[in-house]
């Protein structure tokens, strides 16, 4: 039959330099006794015989030991008091003259009900106390929830930022796609890191040009081999992805904010994705404090490490690079076909429009609204077919993990057709790249395609890990947020 537990109110008592009492001296009493001393009371111990570890702490001056009968003088001044003898009538006399003088008091064995207090199964580390209680119902519950809790503050006590991806710079578009995370894919891979141990908080990025786990992770091996093995990185050769821990992991975001480590160097559309990317990861519960103020200040720093490079670096974003790739390509006067409405389709749409170019916009769900006096046809996904061969560029950028525009559409044969791919997974269906009358283009055609010569990237370099080097201490602000120690800094040892 299982005890009733009692309601409880939790409180952490301020004992400092408060006078309590230990009546008893045997194993339970130590455990209150080191309970107290952890919370610096000044503490007092009457029994009648002592052990070797009471005694020690006597001569140390850590307590006051009197071997004796207790009386009831011993409660003088006192402020809280354990009943820990191993005779229940001892036990009874001490609780209620503590509640005839207001002191209060807790009892350890079977008469614990008429007491003031319970001491819950507690775990203390650099400040941090967690305790769990029952209300007196079940001590080994108490006690199997604390090794858990244990168990989950050291893994935290060690954790750390954490950065696995691959990217345009590691692998070619052919290869990189299969690493993608889009749909059930990435629902998937997201269940998978929410139920792996030693993960505290996460958001994925997943772009056009890179996959990554983004991370407050326990400093683990055996961890960062399952996310490698679950992301499909065992396949491939050490330098065609990339693992960052601790303060690589800090730069490497913040140049990637920067647009750094964009195909178009520079560009913004890379500040708009880790946003979205984090707030996705706060609304489905992966991420939160922490990872919001690691973004936060990635943001922050990422503006330092723009306003040091820019001056260095032909700014050209990517939409701008599309306009002027297909005002040297395709033959003027024909319209553009853009497939995809969302941020990047946007401002592919805004930037034809002020080259002069009519347009026709391919919507999926939702038909986006436009200003008046714009000349763009909106057209239904279902009928992107009916408009390809009157086009000279086609241009997808949608996040479809399907071939949009795909073998069997009609197209003009009489001329040459522009396809640009700016989507990942891809949406235009590669075969097409074998037909003579179209040209297709992805992104890494373009990233070649862009100069990139033009820019002196060791002096870029140089000026970005100055500003990181800079901002150091803000991520050592992120890592004694979350686990009170500086960084590089062992978990201390628990105390109970």
């Amino acid at each position: 039959m299982n005890k009733k537990a009692e309601p409880v109110l939790p409180v952490s008592l301020l004992l400092h330099g408060r006078p309590c009492l230990v009546v008893g001296g045997g194993k339970i009493a130590a455990v209150k006794i080191r309970h107290l001393l952890a919370a610096e009371a000044s503490v007092s111990v009457v029994c009648r015989e002592s052990g070797e570890e009471l005694r020690e702490l006597a001569e140390k001056g850590d307590i006051s030991l009197k071997e004796k009968n207790f009386e009831s003088s011993d409660l003088d001044g006192i402020f809280l008091v354990y009943a820990a003898t191993s005779d229940g009538e001892v036990n009874g006399r001490v609780n209620e003259l503590c509640r005839e003088k207001g002191i209060l008091c807790c009892a350890v064995d079977g008469s614990w009900r008429s007491g003031d207090f319970l001491t819950p199964a507690v775990i203390r580390d650099r400040g941090l106390s967690l305790a769990v209680s029952t209300g007196g119902r079940s001590c080994r519950r108490s006690r199997i929830m604390k090794e858990h809790l244990k168990t989950a503050l050291n893994e935290a006590s060690t954790a750390d930022l954490l950065i696995v991806g691959t990217s345009h710079q590691q692998l070619s578009l052919e290869k990189r796609e299969p690493f993608h995370l889009a749909d059930e894919r990435l629902d998937d891979f997201a269940a998978f890191i929410s139920r792996l141990r030693g993960i505290h908080e996460f958001m994925i990025l997943n772009t056009c040009n890179r996959v990554e786990l983004v991370a407050l992770a326990s400093d683990d091996t055996i961890l960062e081999g399952l996310i490698r093995e679950r992301m499909g990185f065992s396949s491939l050769e050490e330098g065609e992805y990339y693992l960052h821990r601790g303060r690589e992991a800090f730069a490497h975001l913040n140049e990637l904010c920067a647009g750094l480590l964009s195909q178009t160097p520079g560009e913004n559309h890379i500040v708009a994705q880790l946003k979205e990317s984090a707030a996705a990861a706060a609304d489905r519960g992966w991420s939160s404090l922490v990872m919001k103020h690691w973004i936060d200040t990635t943001l922050h720093v990422s503006r330092h490490i723009r306003k040091a490079t820019m001056p260095l670096l032909r700014q050209v974003e990517l939409e701008d690079l599309c306009v002027e790739y297909l005002d040297r390509n395709m033959e003027p006067e024909l319209p553009v076909i853009i497939v995809g409405t969302g941020m990047v389709g946007q401002e592919l749409k805004s930037r034809f429009l002020e080259k002069g170019y009519s347009l026709f916009w391919v919507y999926n769900r939702s038909i986006p609204e436009l200003p008046g006096g714009e000349d763009v046809t909106l057209i239904p996904l279902q009928d992107l077919e009916k408009v390809c061969a009157q086009a000279g560029g086609i241009l997808c950028a949608t996040g479809s993990s399907d071939y949009l525009v795909r073998s069997g559409m009609i197209f003009d044969e009489t001329r040459t057709t522009w396809l640009l791919d700016l989507s990942m997974p891809r949406n235009i269906d590669p075969a097409l790249g074998d037909e003579s009358f179209l040209h297709l283009v992805d992104l890494d055609d373009l990233k070649h395609w862009y100069r990139r010569e033009a820019a002196d990237w060791e002096a870029i370099a140089r000026n970005s890990r100055r500003e990181i080097e800079e901002h150091y201490e803000d991520y050592e602000k992120i890592i004694i947020s979350f686990t009170d120690r500086s960084p590089g800094q062992p978990a201390l040892s628990y105390t109970d």
